[in-house]
């Protein structure tokens, strides 16, 4: 009764979930930063654009008086929305302010880094075939026609069993 212990995994297995979990974590180490110490603050490029002004103008139907103080502003980039609605207070005033705020804030460009392509979507795509190699890996069997087998030049011997 000599009978050999089998694991469920090969070494070849494993070595595919060590991949595999690198591939995760390379992903998610992508998503990464961006960030800043405040957290009511995202770190980028605050500005007013020609498509801010349009906005303002027509979807958010801002008086013309208060569009025309702003043009002064229009392609200064700020690097926080602080010192943008600073600004603008100068140009239009407190009381604008008050009346418009939301409208104002709305039509910012926003460079911020966390919407970077890296972390919208490269970082999310790396992770996801992270998580298919892992379901490769965890259902991957050694088979002599095999392309990891082929690679590594190694011929698959199966053993018989009783």
């Amino acid at each position: 009764m000599d009978q050999k212990l089998e694991f469920a995994f090969s070494r070849k297995n494993y070595l595919l979930l060590l991949i595999s979990i690198v591939i995760v974590v390379l992903g998610y180490a992508l998503l990464s930063g961006g960030g800043s110490e405040d957290p009511n603050v995202f770190l980028g490029d605050y500005s007013l654009d020609e498509a801010s002004f349009e906005q303002l103008g027509g979807e958010f139907s801002i008086d013309q008086q208060l569009i025309a103080k702003l043009e002064g502003l229009k392609g200064v980039v700020f690097a926080s929305e602080t010192e943008l609605m600073e600004a603008i207070t100068e140009k239009i005033g407190k009381e604008a302010i008050d009346a418009n705020y939301f409208n104002i804030r709305s039509s910012f460009k926003i460079d911020a880094a966390m919407f970077s392509g890296r972390r919208i979507t490269l970082a999310p795509l790396v992770i996801l075939f992270g998580y298919a190699f892992l379901i490769y890996a965890i259902m991957y069997r050694e088979s002599e026609g095999d392309w990891l087998n082929k690679l590594s030049g190694k011929k698959v011997v199966k053993s018989a069993q009783a």
